[in-house]
């Protein structure tokens, strides 16, 4: 058997394992229809239903697993607190959010100086101002779900306002935590990284997700509030890329020398989203064949780590409710208890002073604005 698998050109291996639904007896349409058909009163409306579950259905057959995201999409409890109008050409970032007022203040005000237009924050049932500060935004249409936050349902509910809004456009999708930057993000727009992409054939940006972090003094002594001013170091050459049949994944970083795990970095924040597309993992999409050969032209800076999150890791650890039950937020826990200095700093480490301190990594590669 495995000698006649390696007689399969790996093109054909690729093809196979994205269209196994060509092949299944298996028919989840009825069981998608009937979710829809319980659910669709009630919540965000969906535009183009039937292609929604035609190719939920084919990604079902593909990897059985997506059932979870089908099912948080179809089901959906998503409501309309403040709304805002759309035109065709905005560029939207779609952000889901809980009690994260600091980062989401520093998110919307940095994304807005690059150029995004509208944004469109799903908030999980927050009690720390944010509601507040979000209903002061002009260019802000906040959603809400007070349903119970799992990494499936996040999924599930960014496809959903993307399945409300409509395909043939332009999103930016990242987490709160999360600043897009880019060589020369300074003077140049996200619209530039756009019409770049367009010309280039580019549906899908590659970004490599880079953990900022701070030297320990920080994390001994210093307020959450302060973060962007002391979080302005990273890893320069401690990333490993692996390339798949799915999409290109690079890990490593600091996560990997401090806590021994591999987090997956590659993420496709900026698509233009297109009929056959769903966003099906939070860090790639379905159909993949678009996910592979592309470059790593954009950096999320992640402010993963700061101090007084302990409380923060310890809950999501306890409810399992993020991937793989939790595992990362476990290893923190434990790193945390058992350590009581934590230091980041590196021989590789490099000091971020403006975008193009980020040519110092290897596996990302600057965008040729004059080709």
């Amino acid at each position: 058997m495995l000698k006649c698998q390696k007689l399969i050109p790996k093109q054909l291996k690729n093809f196979l394992k994205e269209h196994k639904y060509i092949f299944k007896i298996h028919d989840y349409k009825k069981y998608l229809n009937y979710l829809l058909i319980q659910n669709k009163k009630q919540f965000l409306t969906i535009n183009d239903e039937k292609n929604w579950i035609n190719k939920f259905n084919k990604a079902i057959c593909s990897n059985p697993e997506y059932i979870n995201v089908a099912r948080d999409f179809m089901t959906a409890d998503i409501s309309v607190i403040k709304n805002e109008k759309v035109y065709d050409n905005d560029i939207i970032a779609i952000c889901v959010q809980k009690n994260d007022l600091i980062k989401l203040e520093k998110f919307i005000s940095h994304h807005r100086k690059l150029g995004i237009d509208k944004f469109i924050i799903l908030d999980n049932d927050s009690n720390d101002g944010s509601i507040e500060y979000l209903l002061k935004q002009k260019d802000v249409i906040l959603l809400q779900t007070k349903t119970t936050y799992t990494s499936s349902r996040r999924v599930g509910w960014i496809n959903r306002i993307i399945a409300h809004y409509g395909y043939n456009r332009w999103y930016f999708i990242a987490d709160s935590d999360e600043l897009l930057v880019y060589n020369e993000c300074e003077n140049k727009s996200i619209k530039n990284v756009i019409a770049y992409c367009e010309k280039k054939n580019i549906i899908r940006a590659r970004a490599l997700m880079v953990d900022m972090y701070a030297n320990k003094d920080y994390y001994a002594n210093g307020k959450i509030k302060d973060y962007y001013k002391n979080c302005i170091y990273f890893d320069a050459d401690s990333y490993i890329e692996n390339k798949s049949s799915l999409f290109y994944n690079i890990s490593g970083g600091p996560r990997k020398r401090l806590f021994n795990i591999s987090p997956c970095l590659t993420k496709y924040p900026l698509v233009y989203f297109k009929k056959k597309d769903i966003y099906i993992k939070s860090h790639f999409l379905y159909p993949y064949k678009n996910n592979i050969n592309t470059e790593c032209n954009l950096i999320l800076k992640h402010y993963k780590f700061l101090p007084g999150e302990l409380n923060k890791y310890k809950e999501i650890a306890n409810k399992g409710n993020y991937y793989n039950g939790s595992a990362e937020y476990k290893r923190y826990v434990d790193f945390y208890e058992n350590n009581s200095i934590i230091d980041f700093i590196y021989y590789g480490t490099k000091k971020y002073n403006n975008s193009n301190s980020l040519n110092l990594i290897k596996k990302y590669n600057k965008i040729d604005w004059d080709n």
